[in-house]
Order: structure tokens, then sequence, then C-alpha cells
């Protein structure tokens, strides 16, 4: 008899193993799982966008561009593979690059809120806090539980002189993860700054 949940597809074992590793912290198990293994994958771009992003953790920046690219070759209809080319434009210091690489995966899903999100942060980063809050906003409209997006609009709304504000997209950010150390002290330090009158900022 069939073991419930068991995949029998040899390959398809190998991404979900692969990924369960990423999840929990373990990149280096992830890529080695993955690597020589991705072209004969039934899924290449999703395996490809796996391999780069356990990569890049494990230090190896170079190779992690090779698979962003490929999953980018070979699911055109996905965001992450370009949104991480952007990622990886913007720390080297290629804005420009970075910016078109955002508009290529926010093209490909417009609705991807994580996209949306890092795009978010690379504005707020250049000093373009207006469109940084219009993609954050954009993130939540698309994942009203986007916990990242919440805390980036408190950072940015604190940032912008207005603590009691910021405290409350705090608030609703640790509605979703009450046991968040960094949400607590950013709504702690939200919620004194809004007693004294404002002062203080991140």
């Amino acid at each position: 008899a069939a073991i419930p949940g068991w995949v029998g597809d040899p390959a398809e074992a190998r991404s979900l193993l692969a990924e369960a590793h990423y999840r929990r912290g373990d990149a280096a198990k992830a890529a080695a799982l993955l690597t020589g293994q991705v072209e004969r994958s039934n899924d290449p771009g999703r395996d490809a966008c796996l391999l780069g992003s356990a990569l890049l953790e494990t230090g190896d920046a170079v190779a992690a561009k090779h698979w962003f690219e490929y999953a980018r070759r070979q699911a055109p209809e996905t965001a992450a593979p370009a949104m991480n080319l952007a990622l990886l434009a913007a720390s080297a210091g290629d804005a420009a690059s970075a910016e078109q690489l955002f508009a290529e995966a926010e093209a490909r899903e417009p609705g991807d809120a994580d996209t949306l999100y890092n795009h978010g942060l690379f504005l707020e980063e250049r000093g373009q806090w207006d469109a940084a809050a219009a993609k954050y906003l954009a993130a939540l409209a698309a994942a009203p539980a986007h916990r990242q997006a919440l805390n980036a609009l408190g950072v940015l709304t604190f940032r912008r002189g207005n603590p009691a504000a910021a405290a409350e997209w705090f608030r609703r950010a640790l509605r979703l993860a009450p046991d968040h150390e960094g949400l607590r002290r950013n709504l702690a330090a939200a919620e004194a700054a809004a007693r004294n009158d404002g002062q203080g900022a991140f």
C-alpha cells in the first residue's frame, strides 16, 4: 500500500528535501542536494532559484547569480529570479540595473508581495521615501499578513517623525508574530518617542 504523503519521484523528493533544509537554515545542505540536479528537475526554474538563494547564503554570489539567471530563463512568468538579481545588483552598487530588474519582476508578477517589499527597501535606502511607502503599501494590499512590510512601514514612519503612527504599524506586525524580539524593541522605541513628544529616531 502507498504511504500517505510519499513522493515517488526522486527529483521531486530531492527538491522538497532541499527546500526543507533551506527553510530550517541549512543552506549548505540545500545547495548540496541541488547541485548537479537542477537540469533534470521537474521544475528547473524553481529549483534553480532555490539553489541560487542557498549558494548566496553560503557566500557564493557568483554561482548564485548564474542560477538566478538560469531560473530567469526557465521560468519567465515568475518574479523571484529577477527580484533576486535586482538584490544582487543593489548590493553591488548598480542601482540602475537593480531598478530595471525590480521593474521586470513586477511586470512578471504584479502582485508579488516579496518583490514589492524588497523594491521598497531599495527605494528607502536611496532616500525615495514616498516611493518606498507606496511599495510597502502595495505589498500589504497583495498580502495583508506580510509582517516585514508592516515593520518596514513602521520604521519608515518613525524615520519621518511620527512615532505614534509608527507604533500602530509595529502593533499590527506583532499581532502576526507576538514573540518577535525585533518588533517588540521597535514598538517600545516608538512608544517611548511618542511619549517624549516625538523625540528620537532609528
